[in-house]
């Protein structure tokens, strides 16, 4: 069996930079106001472009507006909505 790591709630991208160096799989943003770990979609752009193509990039939303969905998957994260329990990949498959 193999084992992930995801690593959530990253703030910037020197922590973004650590986690994958010490061998993270996947990188959790949270683009949810109320969160402490919260980071806004320029923050959230920076942090991406840090992130290697071996590394996933998952944003976490809350209830999130149609046009915060289209603007992050323009980002090509992968997208987690909690109040639906939906999740979409870049590759369009839905879990439900």
């Amino acid at each position: 069996m193999t084992v992930r790591v995801k690593i959530c709630g990253i703030t910037s991208s020197e922590q973004a930079q650590m986690a994958q160096q010490y061998g993270a799989d996947a990188l959790g943003l949270v683009i949810y106001e109320k969160s402490p770990r919260y980071v806004n979609l320029e923050q959230a752009a920076k942090i991406r472009a840090s992130i290697t193509n071996d590394c996933l990039a998952i944003v976490l939303l809350v209830n999130p507006s149609e046009l915060l969905v289209k603007q992050v998957n323009g980002q090509e994260y992968i997208i987690q909505r909690t109040a639906t329990k939906l999740t979409r990949t870049k590759q369009t498959t839905t879990h439900k």
